[in-house]
């Protein structure tokens, strides 16, 4: 497993410096997405103040003052892209199995779980980035699957909602993903996810095979915005604790922050003029104002 990711980042060098694969995102673009403003964006578009991953979130974040929202993205069995920060059904709605194992319509048939008094079904992300290009704002595409089907259906996407093209960054935890859609569309902004042993967390049971996985991550943050050409890191909030850190990942390209919820977090983003993603907005009037 360890040579998998070894021969993997290697391959991966050589076709970004000897091929054509590198950014045009317009410098248009890059000063919309990363403006001399701090920009607040919704998680899961604002899951503290709605529910999580759902139209109702996107118009409170936007009724709120977000300047732009975090939304992931699924597949489901007949290849919609859904809103939906898990995979599994029963973590996010009062159903049971994989959520690639239902089509968009027997989705609908479930409740997604939240802690507000009004009923929230799954949206479509091509709905999602309607309504988000009708109010303007930005979004980050969190993409959870990362096979090549997910590939074709946001090349669809992006054809079909030119928006995305100027005012979303596609992100991911996966490099090679990133690669994968920075060759297939260059024009596309993407940013690198990375939280400090993010694998280990996740699998451990597996603890060799995350350990793997967390070593050439660790590899690719201090790489990627090379090798894949990348618009941004997008980093957990514990990296960015103080000035000199957070001016050493600024180096290697433009930052935001996840997830900031406390006061001392989002008024040190503030300070260090770094974007960042919040569960709740509502209450960040006043931070943006100070």
């Amino acid at each position: 497993m360890i040579w998998y990711f070894a021969l993997t980042g290697v391959s991966l060098a050589f076709f970004c410096f000897y091929s054509k694969c590198r950014s045009k995102v317009s410098k248009n673009t890059l000063k919309t997405l990363f403006p001399d403003n701090v920009l607040v964006y919704g998680h899961q578009a604002g899951k503290g103040d709605a529910a999580p991953n759902t139209l109702e979130a996107i118009r409170e974040a936007y009724k709120n003052g977000a300047q732009g929202v975090e939304i992931d993205l699924v597949l489901t069995s007949d290849n919609h892209i859904v809103l939906c920060h898990d995979t599994h059904l029963d973590l996010v709605a009062d159903g049971n199995g994989s959520i690639d194992s239902y089509t968009l319509q027997e989705l609908q048939n479930f409740n997604i779980k939240h802690q507000f008094s009004y009923t929230a079904k799954f949206a479509t992300a091509a709905d999602a980035i309607s309504l988000c290009a009708e109010y303007g704002l930005i979004i980050l595409l969190d993409v959870k699957v990362t096979n090549f089907v997910m590939i074709e259906e946001l090349m669809k996407l992006f054809k079909s909602q030119p928006y995305l093209y100027t005012h979303s960054i596609t992100m991911s935890f996966d490099p090679i993903f990133l690669y994968r859609i920075r060759w297939r569309d260059p024009s596309i902004a993407l940013a690198f996810i990375y939280r400090h042993f993010h694998a280990i967390d996740n699998l451990p049971s597996h603890r060799l095979y995350a350990f793997s996985i967390d070593v050439f991550n660790l590899v690719m943050l201090y790489t990627s915005p090379y090798l894949v050409d990348l618009e941004a890191l997008n980093l957990h909030h514990s990296l960015c604790h103080s000035e000199q850190s957070t001016k050493f990942y600024k180096y290697l390209a433009n930052c935001m922050v996840w997830t900031v919820n406390s006061n001392e977090d989002k008024l040190r983003c503030q300070s260090l003029n770094v974007n960042y993603i919040t569960d709740y907005i509502k209450n960040d009037t006043w931070l943006r104002k100070s």
